[in-house]
Order: structure tokens, then sequence, then C-alpha cells
């Protein structure tokens, strides 16, 4: 139990250290490890998180990357954890877009300021790679608007850096919209 704990507490300083091996590993083992009364924990969903994002630096994509994901998200929607439901699916637009829409609902419901922030520019992200580029601008620019109030904002979860994404998101649907200035 203080085993897993400590793989917790330690794995997002594995992963801002890049030691994605380190921290895979000790993933599987305290993921191995829980009892019975913490699964369907924050515990193991924070576990999965950092399992998936280790996993997808160094292995890709694969299905111990997909499980982790799936599984995450299965917790994330039965916990209400809507700040967690960060889940971008390679080359799945409308799926990604599903996702940030289901977020962004849960976080409307239950979420705290940066929670909001987050959201939007999750959903901005997801609109411009589904291609609605006025959606997603919109909801880049609400991000930014939101965030002058919410600080501090957690910008990297689940492996991305939303504000980063939210930038790249809105510069490039500026540009599609005709508007490179």
């Amino acid at each position: 139990s203080v085993g897993v704990e400590l793989v917790a507490h330690a794995a997002p300083l594995f992963l801002e250290l890049s030691l994605f091996s380190e921290c895979q590993e000790c993933c599987r083992k305290a993921l191995g490890a829980l009892r019975e009364q913490e699964r369907g924990t924050r515990r193991e969903l924070e576990l999965q998180e950092a399992l998936a994002i280790s996993s997808m630096w160094t292995r890709g994509i694969s299905d111990e990357v997909r499980t982790a994901i799936q599984r995450g998200l299965e917790l994330s929607e039965a916990l209400r954890d809507g700040r967690r439901q960060v889940h971008v699916r390679l080359g799945d637009f409308g799926g990604a877009l599903s996702d940030a829409k289901r977020s962004a609902v849960i976080v409307g419901q239950a979420g705290n300021a940066a929670e909001k922030v987050i959201a939007e520019w999750m959903l901005g992200a997801s609109y411009h790679f589904a291609g609605d580029q006025i959606a997603a601008l919109r909801h880049c620019e609400r991000g930014f608007e939101l965030e002058l109030d919410a600080t501090p904002v957690p910008v990297n979860l689940f492996g991305f850096d939303h504000r980063i994404r939210a930038l790249v998101a809105l510069a490039r649907s500026l540009w599609l919209r005709g508007l490179p200035d």
C-alpha cells in the first residue's frame, strides 16, 4: 500500500524528468499491487494515466497504451473527474471531440475555474482537428479569457501542455480562416 502511494506521488516526477521506462515499470508494479478496495479509485486513475503517458512515449500507441487510456476514461467517468478526461485518440478526431465535450459537461457541473479553462482549451483543440475552425477559435479564446481569473492553471495534464496546444490550435485556426496576422 505504501509502495503504491509512493509510485502514485513519484509518477509525475518521473514524467517531468522523462524517466519513461522507470515510470512504466513502477506503474505496472503498483497497478498489480493494488488491493481490491483501491481499484476504481483516483489512485488507480493516477497510475493508469502515468502508465499510458510513459508507455506512449516509449512504445507508441500500443495495446497497453489503449488499455490504460480506456481504463482511465472509465475511471474518469465513474469518478466524475472531467479534468482527467484528457484523451487524444490519434486519428480519431470525432472521438477526441466527443471526449472533450463530455469533459466540459462534467467540469461545468462540478469543476473549478482552472478545470474550466482546460476544458475550453480541450474543446478548442478538438474542434480544430475535427475541422470546425469557428468553434475552435471560440473555445480557445474563451479558455484564454477564463485563464485570467483562474491562476494557477495546471497546464500539463495527461502528457500535454494544454496551454501550448490551445495556442497552436488558435494560430492554426486563425490561419485556416484566412487571418494570418
